[in-house]
């Protein structure tokens, strides 16, 4: 590369970045990242790692604030995070493969653990759909809605919304509806109150990965 050319990249890298980036190191080189979710007012990152630990940083910094094993025995056979949800400044939620939901103050004093015995194929996402409710989706197209008040969680129901897996879930404006794209090439408008089936749009000729919702004529863009 010439020097002129140098110069002129280097001059669109200072263009590009007027703040310098903070990167957060994990601990060991060697360590994957398998899910990590910001809270709302972006001081407190949490990353779960593939050794089973978790780890809160602050993304201003990059100083760790905490960290914490999920397993005290290290003979322990990982379940491994497949999402996350930050629901305060003070609890985050872990969706696991082995179909549990763990319960985390960022105290790290207490842990609670949602399990369920059937085969739900893993916890997939977690979303956050008003104060109290929260919506979870797992690998085998289940639709689980939690109720939460006063640090306690409480399942409102449970039902299979996807005979294959769920790609993709977008809540509309008003979190009244969500909808939820499978491997099943359908794509289904669900009502979040009561798990209502409303809709089903079928003909697609692949599974849906993606999906938008336009805000105000609730049209979908694939």
């Amino acid at each position: 590369m010439s020097s002129s050319n140098r110069s002129r990249t280097l001059s669109c890298i200072k263009n590009d970045y007027l703040i310098i980036p903070t990167i957060l190191a994990p601990p060991l080189p060697s360590l994957l990242i398998e899910s990590l979710c910001i809270n709302e007012n972006g001081t407190v990152l949490t990353v779960v790692y593939s050794d089973g630990s978790i780890h809160l940083w602050n993304p201003q910094t990059g100083g760790i604030l905490s960290n914490q094993q999920r397993y005290s025995s290290p003979e322990t056979n990982f379940s491994h995070v497949w999402c996350s949800l930050i629901l305060n400044d003070q609890t985050c939620l872990l969706g696991c493969s082995n179909n549990q939901i763990e319960i985390y103050p960022y105290n790290f004093k207490s842990q609670n653990i949602i399990s369920y015995e059937n085969d739900l194929g893993g916890i997939t996402h977690l979303i956050r759909v008003s104060s109290i409710l929260i919506i979870c989706i797992t690998r085998r197209g289940y639709l689980i809605t939690f109720e939460y008040r006063n640090n306690l969680i409480k399942q409102i129901y449970n039902k299979r919304l996807h005979q294959w897996s769920i790609r993709v879930c977008k809540i509309d404006s008003n979190a009244l509806l969500i909808f939820t794209g499978s491997d099943d090439h359908s794509i289904k408008i669900t009502n979040i109150s009561n798990g209502l089936c409303l809709y089903t749009l079928h003909k697609h000729q692949a599974p849906v990965n993606c999906l938008s919702i336009d805000p105000v004529s609730y049209e979908l863009v694939l």
